[in-house]
């Protein structure tokens, strides 16, 4: 199976990274943050900053903290989970936008990877109830790869992430070099995780909830506790779909308190995050899934609401 591993001047190095998002709903305030966020990343001990594709294309001014801070940069085309158009008139506009970001970001030694979209070699292989070979997407396999040799020879390219190729696709995604890990949310410690033969981890992640503090800035008083029955928490879920609960019945007891709850879910949130770092495996890296997010929103993942608010 390929491997995908990182060097710097010839050394091999352990990716410990995170994945970027917007700072602010409004991104005209953006800037004002990044500052903040950047020593956020140095104080982990992150090496490495994927700007993932449901992102925006960052101020010049976070490349230039990663490059004096020796941060490494992997940057998505925005792209993400879906199956684009492919028409000539569309691949024109993508090309227009690849050649204005690359000669845009460039020079920054800080940039150590382009890549062509988040997730959209997935949802090519999964959606729309036919398996489709993502190989035959013609804008990360031949219009973004195309304006690279014009504009940016020498760097690195990912046609996406996970990058599905002719031998994974043939095998079923078994034999994936570079995977996001997100499987049953219910053990931590699980096969799916522990026995993963991806070399590099690019997202892997564990939900918690929200601090109470965070909770009251969007959630009525009444509405907070409890869960069970809430239109606000169903509203702030993942997928909120009328007539589904936020949160399943077994899990709805009245017995605990909001803060207990919190209390209780944020030592094995830290525990399952600990675990993914330290874990034994083939590869180099690990991936936190991401450093930053301003929504409001609680993700269902399996059986207990998160929030991935960080700032």
């Amino acid at each position: 199976m390929p491997r995908l591993a990182s060097q710097v001047n010839g050394e091999r190095i352990f990716i410990l990274g995170t994945n970027w998002v917007p700072l602010d709903a409004y991104h005209a305030r953006d800037r004002e943050r990044l500052d903040r966020a950047v020593e956020m990343v140095v104080d982990l001990g992150c090496n490495l900053v994927r700007c993932w594709g449901g992102n925006v294309y960052e101020d010049d001014r976070f490349f230039d903290l990663c490059d004096e801070a020796g941060i490494l940069v992997w940057q998505d085309f925005a792209m993400a989970c879906a199956v684009y158009p492919q028409d000539d008139a569309f691949g024109a506009r993508l090309r227009d936008e690849v050649r204005a970001v690359v000669r845009r970001l460039r020079q920054h030694p800080s940039l150590a990877l382009w890549a062509g979209d988040n997730e959209c070699d997935e949802t090519w292989v999964w959606t729309g109830g036919r398996r489709r070979d993502p190989n035959r997407n013609v804008l990360t396999r031949s219009v973004i790869p195309g304006v690279l040799r014009e504009e940016d020879p020498s760097r690195p390219y990912l046609p996406s992430s996970p990058y599905v190729d002719d031998v994974a696709f043939a095998s079923g995604r078994r034999l994936l070099p570079e995977d996001h890990l997100w499987g049953p949310r219910d053990d931590y410690k699980g096969a799916f995780y522990t026995e993963s033969v991806c070399h590099f981890v690019s997202e892997i992640g564990f939900q918690g909830c929200p601090g109470v503090e965070s909770l009251e800035r969007y959630l009525t008083p009444g509405e907070r506790w409890p869960f069970g029955g809430s239109e606000e928490w169903r509203l702030h879920s993942t997928a909120p779909l009328p007539g589904k609960p936020s949160m399943p019945k077994a899990r709805q007891s009245t017995r605990l308190t909001l803060p207990s709850m919190i209390g209780a879910w944020a030592p094995k949130q830290m525990v399952a995050m600990e675990l993914a770092v330290e874990r034994p495996m083939p590869g180099n890296c690990c991936w936190i899934v991401k450093l930053n997010c301003c929504t409001t929103a609680f993700f269902r993942f399996g059986s207990m609401p998160c929030s991935v608010r960080g700032m």
